[in-house]
Formats: C-alpha cells, structure tokens, sequence
C-alpha cells in the first residue's frame, strides 16, 4: 500500500459518510481506516453511518462490506463472498447501459474470455450474474494495493523500478491481446500495483472482444469512450480501437511515469491534443533511449507502431541490457583509474 496521511484527530461526519460511500482517495481511506483501528468511539460511529447507508441487491452468496468506485458504468463494491469465505470485488454495470441485448450479451461474453484467461498481471473474474435490479456483475479479484498513479505519487521511484512496473503490465496486456481482448481504456488508474509487488491490469469496464479484423466494434462511430489524454488518434476521431491502441497507451502511460508529463501537450483541448498527435514527440535528454522505443508505438499511424505488445517489450529490454553493460563499463573504468590514481600516489 501506498503511505498516506495519518488522521490525527477524529474525522468529521462528512469525511465518515465519504468513506462509507466510496468517495475517499486510496491515501485518504488508509488513514481514516487505521485512526478507526485505535479509537472506539469512531469505529461504533462508521457502523451507524454504514447501517444507515442505502444498500444495493445483491446475490444472498455475497455480503456488502462498502463501495470502492462509481462511475457511469455502474459501481463497485467490496463485498464478501460468504460461500467460499473470502472478498472480491463485484462490479455492477448499470442496467440502461445493457438495454441493448447484443451489447449485453457481448459483455457476458468478454466476461467469460477473460474468466478463461489465467495470468498474473491480469485481474482474476471469479462469478457472473445478474441481480434482482437487472443489473448484471462481475466478481472479480480484490487487488490489496493501489494505482499504479498511486504507487508513482507516494515517493520517489527509480526508472529501474518504474520500467519493471510496467513491464508486467506489457506482460498482462499482451495476454489479453491473445485472448482476443482489447482493453480500449488503459491508464495509470486501471493499474494496480498490490502490496506483495505484483502488478494487475483492471477495470475492463470498456473492454471489447476484437472482431475478426483484430478491432473492437462495440460502440458505435464517432463515439468516445475511455480516457483521452491516453487515447491514439484513431479513438479520438471515433474510429474502431485494436490492439495496437491498448499499445499507443501503454506508452503514453510508461512516457508519463518515467518523464512526469504525457508526450502530447493539449492545454485541456482534445482538438489541440489532436493535432499535438500529428507531430513525434520530442525526445527528453533523459532516458533518451527508452523513449525512442516509446515514439515508435506512439506514431499516429497504427500500421507503423510496434507489430504488437510483445515486439513492444523486446525493444525495451534491449533497451535495459544496453544500458546496463554502459554502467559496468563506466563503472569498470571508474575503478580503473581509481587504482592507477592510488598507484601513484604509493609511487611518490
């Protein structure tokens, strides 16, 4: 887990009725949860504030224990899966958003794709089913850590340490990719960095099975979903994503964490964010090399990006390996003239 602010004092009502909805950031949940750990007082008062909460249908084999995220999809809790003893999280997609049968039915099969699929930086799907409300869920498995943006924030990180992250993302993504899967919305937040050190791809909220040209048809033309600023021109125009934009993401994302700004510039404007696009980005002196593989997967054309995730990440270890023989021989010769230094020093 991150490091975060500890609560000195009690927190207010307004910051308890947060944390039973939802609404706190990863830090600031932390710190309430371990000031409700050693005052008495707090913890009776959260379980008022929880018991008085509207609660959502579930399925009788799960327990609601609070609710981690909403957005226009549908909401996600923490719940307790009372059958086997142990939580996950259950994602609800909102019922108008499966009003449509083929899109319904399009994400139970993606469900079961990824139910399917077994790897370790790809986040487990446990059950599927659909609640009393029409709501379909999806339990999934409950990531003890936090994002990815999270893990960046709370301190200080090497480029060593920031490449392994998302070189396990790379690993997670290439596995969807084979599956048939395209993730259409990767960003910092729908990655989770768990406190065993693992790295898990999430949030497939947005997710599509690839149609047989290897893109996604799920929404319809001109329409946008998922994330802008980690978007490739072809999304922002409207157009089908594939496999090589889940890629032109995931080097905005790796870009971003290793230089601490997106490649493209877009003053908040999509349009101006677009046409930054049409332009290489320029090449930081640091990490030069890295960001030169980087470049290549961010071309706004798709058919000159890397042939895929895999080709993606051999270019970057040979990136790493390159640079680690260049600091043993820096090394190598720092010690070199250390000795012939001390050589003459013992001569005079």
């Amino acid at each position: 887990m991150t490091a975060s602010r500890e609560v000195a004092r009690c927190p207010d009502d307004n910051t308890l009725s947060q944390l039973v909805t939802g609404e706190l950031s990863d830090a600031e949940r932390a710190a309430v949860e371990r000031h409700l750990g050693s005052c008495a007082a707090c913890a009776q008062l959260i379980g008022a504030y929880a018991r008085a909460t509207p609660q959502r249908s579930v399925p009788p084999r799960y327990q609601l224990i609070r609710q981690l995220g909403s957005g226009a999809m549908g909401e996600v809790w923490e719940v307790e899966d009372t059958t086997l003893a142990r939580r996950v999280a259950l994602k609800f997609v909102r019922a108008e958003s499966t009003a449509d049968r083929e899109y319904q039915a399009r994400l139970v099969r993606e469900a079961r794709a990824l139910a399917r699929l077994r790897h370790p930086n790809v986040v487990a799907v446990y059950d599927l089913g659909q609640s009393s409300d029409g709501e379909l869920f999806v339990a999934l498995e409950l990531i003890d850590g936090a994002s990815a943006r999270a893990w960046r924030a709370a301190a200080v990180r090497t480029p060593a340490e920031i490449l392994a992250v998302w070189r396990q993302v790379a690993d997670g993504l290439a596995a969807v990719h084979q599956a048939g899967i395209v993730h259409r919305d990767l960003k910092p937040d729908n990655v989770f960095v768990a406190s065993d050190g693992r790295v898990v791809l999430g949030d497939f909220g947005l997710a599509s099975l690839a149609a047989d040209g290897g893109s996604t048809t799920l929404t319809a033309t001109g329409q946008i979903l998922g994330t802008p600023l980690y978007m490739p021109l072809e999304q922002l125009r409207g157009g089908a994503a594939t496999a090589r934009s889940d890629q032109f993401a995931l080097c905005v994302c790796l870009w971003e964490a290793l230089i601490g700004t997106r490649p493209f510039q877009s003053g908040g404007s999509i349009a101006a964010l677009v046409i930054a696009m049409r332009e290489p980005p320029p090449l930081a002196a640091r990490h030069r090399s890295t960001l030169a593989v980087l470049a290549r997967g961010l071309d706004p054309d798709p058919d000159r990006r890397w042939p895929d995730i895999a080709a993606l990440t051999r270019a970057l270890d040979r990136v790493r390996r390159a640079g680690t023989r260049r600091r043993w021989w820096l090394a190598g010769i720092a010690a070199a003239i250390a000795v012939a230094g001390a050589a003459l020093v013992i001569a005079r």
